[in-house]
């Protein structure tokens, strides 16, 4: 059986995470699995991180004029939009998993890679807020239950079958919606329900008190912990979420 690819994607700003998240890969889930970096830089960038032992894709090509932006991602982020790319960058595989670099995993993602999700395109968990954060979509989309795209498995056959990444590049060249939320938002308008909902404390965020036993992932939605004072982590589970991730470190 082919070790499926858990892929994320960067640029220099996040080299911490990209480091802490490889080393999170080789302590919980390296057997069945491979890690690969999708970077946005120059070769030195890829040099240093082919060092670490991390496989790497440079800049992939991505048929997009624009990148959209808003108040809250006001600058162009390449590296943000090519987790769209993943299925087309990876054919032979049937599956892959992202996750985004400023996160850890903490424990085998066997058990959830082995989820059957039948003919939906990929399975995620859930974010009730994400809809009303894309402006200028019809009424009956704006209280839809939309995933978090921080941590997807992509069913590949699916995704290519259903042109969801041509219908992503058209959506980002639009300008009568306002992805406030960048790619989450396109991804959802491109996807709407036809994604499989894994259970919610399977993804736990830093900044909520979700992390459990039943966790594969912590993930630190806003709050990058290389760039947060740990004097500034008054509640514990904040506190807590942040020894973990300096474990890793």
């Amino acid at each position: 059986m082919k070790a499926i690819p858990i892929v994320t994607s960067v640029d220099r700003k996040y080299l911490p995470g990209l480091i802490a998240l490889h080393n999170s890969f080789i302590k919980n889930s390296q057997e069945g699995f491979e890690f690969w970096a999708i970077l946005d830089g120059d070769m030195a960038f890829e040099r240093e991180v082919n060092a670490l032992g991390i496989k790497t894709i440079l800049n992939p090509v991505m048929d997009t004029k624009q990148y959209p932006v808003s108040d809250k991602w006001p600058d162009e982020v390449p590296s943000m939009y090519w987790r769209m790319l993943i299925p087309s960058l990876f054919p032979e595989h049937d599956k892959s998993i992202y996750i985004d670099a400023d996160a850890i995993i903490l424990k085998s993602l066997k058990g959830i890679a082995s989820i059957d999700i039948g003919s939906k395109v990929l399975g995620a968990t859930h974010d009730k807020q994400m809809f009303v954060s894309t402006l200028g979509l019809p009424d009956d989309l704006a209280n839809a239950v939309s995933f978090i795209s921080s941590f997807m498995v992509f069913n590949h056959k699916q995704y290519a079958q259903k042109n969801i990444l041509q219908t992503c590049l058209e959506l980002m060249q639009r300008t009568d919606l306002n992805f406030k939320c960048a790619v989450q938002g396109v991804m959802q308008v491109a996807i709407l329900s036809d994604w499989f909902e894994y259970k919610y404390t399977y993804q736990a965020h830093a900044g909520h008190q979700t992390l459990c036993d039943d966790s594969y992932i912590l993930h630190f939605m806003g709050t990058n912990p290389w760039e947060t004072l740990r004097a500034d982590l008054i509640q514990p589970w904040k506190l807590k979420a942040r020894h973990i991730w300096e474990e890793y470190t």
